[in-house]
């Protein structure tokens, strides 16, 4: 299907942006099949929040993914 391979940079400010920190990683992914994408990566250095998401991928380390995307054709099936 497709690879492809990302350089990946990240910020987190305060409001006032008196404060930031910052992120650099780097992320291959593959194409399994249309709209099914499965992608690892490894960020050198980034940074912790407890409130961001676990699926945030902005910890330093390494990470895998899966991503599926969905739309309106996906349920049409339901549809008298």
């Amino acid at each position: 299907m497709g690879r492809r391979r990302d350089l990946i940079g990240s910020a987190q400010t305060t409001g006032a942006f008196d404060a930031v920190n910052f992120g650099v990683g780097a992320e291959v992914g593959y194409l399994l099949t249309k709209n099914l994408w499965l992608a690892g990566g490894y960020n050198f250095f980034g940074f912790d929040d407890p409130d961001l998401a676990d699926g945030d991928y902005s910890n330093p380390g390494a990470y895998m993914r899966l991503r599926v995307k969905f739309d309106e054709d996906l349920f049409q099936w339901l549809q008298p």
